[in-house]
């Protein structure tokens, strides 16, 4: 009785903390349908958890986690095919003074490519591009290009 009360709070605390409505961009944003499948089939698991440790350190490198943020991340994770421990590793291993090149070359040219896109897309998820989100940007489209 006490597990299935804690599990309802936690329900309408989720309910909550993302504004209807916002919540569903921030899904929508995070995933192309078309190529959901494609994605978490064709990377290994180590890729997948590196692309989203790629995708949070930009979520979180101007100081602030919205609720947007967190729920594009969380979309992504999900499509991605991330177990509840994966995603631990994934929290643990974000560290924005982290140098992203290391974790860059452990993905593959498609899968960088596709995080590119995301992380533009996960940059204006909560209306707001700070300039170190911009410049994270920039960073992993200069590794790409070198």
């Amino acid at each position: 009785m006490y597990a299935a009360s804690r599990a309802a709070s936690r329900e309408r605390s989720r309910e909550r903390a993302v504004a209807p409505g916002r919540r569903d961009r921030a899904l929508l944003t995070a995933c192309a349908p078309e190529r959901i499948e494609a994605e978490a089939n064709a990377m290994e698991l180590a890729e997948r958890k590196i692309y989203c440790e790629l995708l949070a350190q930009l979520l979180i490198v101007d100081g602030v986690f919205a609720n947007e943020e967190r729920a594009f991340l969380t979309a992504a994770m999900d499509r991605l095919g991330l177990s509840k421990e994966d995603r631990r590793d994934v929290y643990r291993n974000v560290n924005i003074d982290d140098p992203i090149e290391n974790k860059l070359r452990q993905l593959d040219g498609e899968a960088r490519l596709r995080l590119t896109e995301e992380l533009e897309r996960a940059a204006k998820v909560d209306d707001v591009v700070a300039a170190s989100e911009s410049m994270l940007i920039a960073r992993i489209r200069e590794f790409m290009a070198g």
